[in-house]
């Protein structure tokens, strides 16, 4: 899959699951506090929360409800500041998380759209630390939320040795702090025979200290499959990796279409990686960091398409048993390679960002890295040769104009069992229309293609299955609309 434009980061804050239609639960109308609203709730349920800051520790209680601070389709959206739980007076202390998803929730218990923070104001009495989110033992969905001020994790993962899926995506990680591993984000402890996966897309995770992984850390994690990809990864610290660290596993790693910029620490480091594991690194722009990626110990590493430039070391090796390094732009840094070489498409030249505060690492029309990414990699939404780093530079006539060619999209329903349909509003666009699907380890799971008349409204429908014909499985699906350029990308979640 290729990287979300601004534009497109918006249509996936905008499609993210919604709840199975029943009953929608207003606090403090029906109840004055979340978790008598969640414990009156049942499965399918919306708990409905619009504004107030609660002191709340608030559990789900094993229940496949939304809890969210706007109703799709209904009136505004509150911002996120104005909607606030914080942990900071638990009831039991050592009971201090803020949110808790600790008795077998799945996919569909999702919170969003809240500031979850330990940052209580005013009124003088003892506060307590604690973690933002704990997920034990649990599949949640964690959606447009804003984590911040949370120690010792703003999100803290375990699977109990089952089969779970964690999604966090499109909210702002910022300002947890933990001595230990992983500010932002802690994966450990992933150890059954039956592999989890865990999905971080589409965050902003900046500001977060740790010792290890002030972003991201992934110790202990065993068969499983974590998937980092189109983060903002900025200005975070720790004494080893300030933006990824991982340890003590053989899962699979996919790091894919993420800016690393301006962290205290090395944007990626992979130490004492058990033999059986795979990182594969892909389109990632990684910049002025104290190093770029660091891979110690492990069995397979694949660096293709970033751009690596203005660190301290930009790729060192290590002891990595089987390594590929093709197709990046290294240039810049205090050593561009360290116990390695420039490998194939490997070039070294100033890439020519766009420039300007505060991420402006958009290529410029001369930068020598527009087309210059692994001729055998997907193409670039605009249909040419991938581009290296985060944010390919778009070809497309200047006539082409997807914000103005897409006037409006729903996707329902979502959660979905039996199939999906796609209504769009479209202003000037081509035909056909393409909706492409995807499962999270990036396989091709069915291609659609509409016909329509330019201009107007429009409806399309995926009856849910593969292009063999079969039903597809409960989980997370990608989904991106073109005409031949993208339209949109969401997220769609199967419940079988």
């Amino acid at each position: 899959m290729r990287r979300t434009t601004p534009l497109l980061a918006v249509a996936v804050l905008s499609l993210l699951p919604t709840p199975l239609a029943a009953t929608i639960i207003h606090v403090p109308v029906d109840h004055s506090t979340i978790q008598e609203a969640i414990d009156a709730s049942a499965d399918g349920d919306t708990v409905h929360v619009p504004y107030g800051t609660y002191y709340e520790n608030v559990r789900f209680r094993g229940k496949a409800i939304m809890v969210t601070t706007w109703l799709d389709g209904e009136g505004e959206r509150p911002p996120v500041v104005e909607v606030v739980i914080d942990g900071s007076f638990p009831t039991v202390p050592d009971s201090a998380a803020t949110v808790y998803f600790v008795a077998d929730e799945d996919e569909r218990s999702t919170i969003r759209g809240f500031t979850i923070t330990h940052e209580a104001y005013g009124d003088g009495r003892g506060r307590a630390t604690g973690e933002g989110i704990v997920a034990d033992g649990a599949s949640p969905t964690i959606t447009g939320n804003r984590i911040v001020g949370n120690s010792p994790h703003g999100i803290r993962y375990r699977d109990q040795g089952e089969a779970r899926e964690l999604r966090v995506i499109g909210n702002e990680i910022r300002w947890n702090a933990t001595p230990g591993f992983g500010g932002g984000i802690l994966i450990e402890q992933s150890i059954g025979p039956n592999g989890s996966n865990a999905l971080i897309w589409s965050n902003l995770i900046v500001g977060n200290t740790a010792g290890h992984g002030g972003a991201l850390a992934i110790r202990w994690a065993q068969g499983n499959r974590v998937i980092v990809e189109d983060n903002t990864i900025v200005g975070n610290f720790a004494t080893t990796a300030a933006g990824i660290w991982t340890e003590k596993g053989h899962s699979d790693l996919f790091v894919e279409g993420n800016i690393f910029a301006e962290n205290a620490g090395a944007a990626i480091v992979v130490s004492d990686y058990d033999p059986g594991s795979f990182l594969s690194t892909v389109n990632n722009t990684i910049v002025g960091n104290s190093d770029g990626i660091l891979l110690e110990f492990g069995q397979e590493a694949i660096v293709k398409n970033n751009i690596i430039v203005g660190n301290g070391t930009g790729i060192a090796r290590g002891y990595f048993i089987e390594f590929s390094s093709t197709y990046n732009d290294v240039w810049g840094n205090d050593v561009n390679y360290a116990d390695c070489s420039p490998g194939e498409g490997d070039i070294s030249e100033d890439p020519l960002f766009e420039g300007g505060i505060p991420f402006g690492y958009d290529l410029t029309a001369d930068s020598p890295c527009i087309d210059a990414g692994d001729p055998a990699s997907p193409p670039d939404p605009d249909g040419t040769r991938a581009d290296m780093g985060a944010r390919y530079y778009h070809q497309t006539p200047a006539a082409v104009d997807p914000v103005s060619a897409l006037a409006s999209l729903s996707v329902g329903p979502n959660p979905f069992r039996d199939g999906v349909v796609f209504s769009l509003d479209v202003r000037n666009v081509p035909s056909p229309i393409e909706i492409t699907i995807y499962d999270v380890a990036g396989r091709l799971v069915r291609l659609l293609r509409f016909e329509h008349g330019g201009t107007g409204p429009a409806a399309f429908h995926w009856d849910g299955r593969s292009s063999s014909g079969e039903r597809v499985t409960s989980g997370i699906y990608f989904c991106r609309v073109t005409a031949g350029y993208v339209l949109a990308r969401m997220t769609l979640v199967a419940v079988r």
